[in-house]
């Protein structure tokens, strides 16, 4: 498994709610279903998202498939992470979890993680003025 691409979708009470596009590659002789996935994304070791995708997706042999798992970044794991999130910094993410596969009446649950590291936009130099004059 591999992460893809990563779609905002929109704001809610709880977080921010995402897509993710996870490349699925099946390197087998033969076709299994994906009937769940779930996984956690962290940024420098602080679980910032959790998501989890029930929804069954079938992977013919020897191909590669993109699975669309949504998944929603907390307020409460997002505010300590964005904290230093735009400090100009490099800072470690990881992915990881679990995707279970099926095939007639056997499953198998396998173990992901796939970890890297991003540089963060330095916004420590902007400043906002709001000008109230004309309200």
């Amino acid at each position: 498994m591999t992460i893809e691409d990563v779609h905002f979708k929109g704001i809610s009470t709880e977080g921010l709610e995402f897509m993710l596009t996870v490349e699925v590659a099946n390197p087998n002789t033969f076709g299994a279903v994906i009937d769940y996935v779930e996984y956690s994304v962290d940024v420098d070791h602080q679980e910032v998202a959790r998501g989890r995708q029930i929804k069954d997706v079938k992977v013919p042999a020897g191909a590669t498939v993109d699975v669309e798992v949504p998944f929603a970044v907390r307020w409460d794991g997002f505010k300590d992470a964005l904290s230093n999130m735009f400090d100009g910094e490099e800072h470690d993410w990881g992915f990881e979890g679990q995707v279970r596969l099926k095939k007639g009446g056997l499953t198998r649950t396998f173990s992901f993680e796939e970890r890297g590291s991003f540089e963060a936009p330095d916004i420590g130099d902007i400043q906002i003025d709001i000008d109230t004059g004309s309200l």
